[in-house]
C-alpha cells in the first residue's frame, strides 16, 4: 500500500514538472516570435502631417523641372524638388508623358 502511494506522488511531481517545462518552452517560443516580428517586419513611415498636393495633368512641353521650380523657394535647389517629386509620383526616370498625372505638394508660399 505505501509503495502504490509513494509512485503516484513521484508521478504528481514528475507530471507538475513536465507541466511547468512545457509551459515555459510555450513562453520563450512566444516571445522569440514576438521579437522577431517586431526586428524584422517593415516599419511604414507614417508623416504627423498629411502632405497637402493638387493634381496636374501633364500638357505638351511640361517638365518634372518645371513643376519642381513652382515649389522651389528663392535661392532654393530645384533638383532636389525634382528628386522630392519623383518620390511622390513613384516615378523611375525624369521623363513625363503628355496626359500623365503628376501631384505636386503645395507650399505655404503658394
Amino acid at each position: 500500500m505505501q509503495e502504490n502511494t509513494y509512485l503516484i506522488r513521484k508521478r504528481c511531481v514528475s507530471n507538475k514538472h513536465a507541466r511547468k517545462t512545457r509551459v515555459f518552452r510555450v513562453a520563450v517560443l512566444l516571445m522569440t516570435a514576438i521579437t522577431f516580428c517586431t526586428l524584422f517586419m517593415p516599419k511604414t513611415a507614417v508623416s504627423a502631417i498629411p502632405e497637402r498636393v493638387v493634381t496636374y495633368t501633364v500638357r505638351p512641353g511640361d517638365t518634372l523641372w518645371n513643376y519642381a521650380a513652382t515649389i522651389t523657394p528663392k535661392n532654393g535647389d530645384i533638383s532636389d524638388n525634382v528628386e522630392r517629386l519623383m518620390a511622390l509620383n513613384h516615378l523611375s526616370s525624369e521623363d513625363l508623358v503628355i496626359g500623365q498625372s503628376i501631384n505636386v505638394p503645395l507650399n505655404d508660399a503658394q
